[in-house]
């Protein structure tokens, strides 16, 4: 059938004058297209695009208007670090304050965006870095976890792990542990120098509780069942030095339940051992032992050595035994009692044949007792001497006398006009004289006698 074309009386057409039927979507033609079509080709290139991205004109400000956006993108992706084994040439930053790299100063900072150390950790809330150990059956000997120093320096010991500190387990099952800190010298690396075991002991150059108590080197300071309990022991030298740096007073104080009872402190230079007013200082310039007090106050005349009921047993004296004043005015000279002795002698007459000789003494100072017994049965010669004194009398020229004569036999009958035996010890001599008295004459001994004197001379 033929197409018919209405013309318009004016010569013009209209586009709503025109009804063409509209092409499918995607048709690539030379045809007419309806408006219908240009929408419908619109519509598929938006496709549901969001009202912000549906124009030419919000791509390109969405793609920040860079007419070389592939270039832009291309070049930007390649600066960016790959997932795999990535490599960061400036600062990184991991979730704000959670992790930061400061490339400029070679840090790492925990909690902080600027780390002042090689490794910061902060925290408001106790900051903790832990090392944890998996092994669900930790065995005797086995190490928990550790901390290394390591040298690369080769003087000393060489280059190596200097020192550190580490958790070592000390039981079968892992239960016990002990923390162990390590350093080195100019001959070895890493040598245990202290640690805290199992039971909270503090335990320096020795792994023993105990060390003074089981003599072994090394200084412990004790918890558990010796807590508070310090030793230490050394081989060859003091275990322990203590210095209080200026002033007299205590250098250690000894306290019962919290309450001083005593001191070793200074006084003057010099040693004081005691608690409050009953002290001793060691007077090294006067070679002596001198009372004071705790503070190295005088104490003259105020301290006992033993009482009633707590005695000393013996006192041993190169010297004498001063004693003060009884209310006369002795000197330290005349005050000493410089010798005590007690023994035996041998009593003899010359020329006789004795039977007995028993003879004993006391000497107090310069003063002596004695008594004895002598007999015999023959004498050869005439004498009236005993001799064998043991000490020499007194020099001063007076005869010592003061003897008790009881006379069993040996002297014959009593001259007339005499009513006594006296005996004398003479000057300087350790002979004894017998005499009659009154008016002295010479009491000679008989063939055999049997006599007992006690008497005291000054020597």
């Amino acid at each position: 059938m033929a197409t018919k074309v209405k013309l318009i009386a004016d010569g013009v057409i209209t586009p709503d004058q025109i009804t063409l039927t509209t092409a499918s979507t995607g048709t690539n033609t030379t045809a007419p297209a309806t408006t219908a079509f240009v929408q419908q080709e619109i519509s598929a290139l938006v496709d549901s695009s969001p009202e912000a991205l549906n124009t030419l004109n919000e791509l390109a400000a969405a793609l920040g208007d860079d007419a070389n956006f592939s270039t832009t993108v291309t070049n930007s992706i390649a600066l960016k670090a790959p997932l795999a084994s990535p490599t960061f040439t400036g600062d990184v930053t991991f979730d704000a304050t959670t992790l930061v790299v400061d490339s400029t100063n070679n840090r790492v900072g925990i909690g902080t965006t600027s780390p002042d150390t090689l490794l910061n950790i902060a925290s408001a809330s106790a900051p903790t870095l832990r090392i944890e150990n998996t092994d669900g059956s930790l065995g005797l000997g086995q190490v928990i976890g550790a901390v290394e120093f390591y040298k690369t320096d080769t003087s000393g010991a060489g280059a190596g792990v200097a020192g550190g500190m580490q958790l070592l387990s000390t039981f079968s099952t892992g239960s016990r542990n002990a923390l162990i800190f390590s350093s080195s010298n100019a001959d070895a690396n890493n040598t245990e120098g202290f640690r805290l075991d199992e039971d909270g002991n503090l335990l320096v150059g020795t792994t023993n509780t105990l060390p003074a108590n089981n003599n072994v080197e090394g200084i412990a300071l004790s918890s558990g069942s010796y807590g508070g309990r310090l030793e230490a022991s050394r081989s060859g030298g003091a275990p322990c030095s203590f210095n209080r740096v200026d002033s007299d007073g205590s250098i250690i104080e000894l306290k019962e339940a919290g309450t001083t009872v005593g001191i070793i402190g200074a006084g003057s230079d010099e040693l004081i051992i005691g608690t409050t007013n009953t002290g001793l200082r060691f007077y090294d310039f006067g070679d002596a032992i001198i009372p004071r007090t705790t503070a190295n106050g005088v104490s003259n005349g105020a301290t006992d050595l033993g009482e009633g009921s707590n005695r000393f047993k013996n006192l041993y004296l190169s010297g004498g035994v001063i004693f003060g004043d009884a209310g006369g005015s002795g000197t330290s000279t005349s005050n000493t009692l410089d010798d005590y002795e007690e023994g035996t002698w041998t009593p003899a007459i010359s020329g006789a044949t004795h039977t007995v000789q028993n003879g004993y003494y006391t000497k107090v100072g310069d003063l002596v007792f004695l008594k004895f017994r002598i007999a015999w049965n023959a004498l050869s010669g005439t004498t009236n001497l005993v001799t064998g004194l043991p000490f020499s009398a007194d020099s001063s020229g007076s005869e010592s006398m003061g003897f008790s004569v009881y006379v069993n036999a040996g002297f014959g009958s009593i001259p007339s006009g005499k009513g006594y035996l006296n005996a004398y010890a003479a000057s300087s001599g350790t002979t004894l004289h017998f005499t009659w008295q009154p008016t002295t004459q010479t009491a000679n001994f008989a063939t055999s006698g049997n006599i007992y004197v006690a008497g005291t001379y000054l020597t």
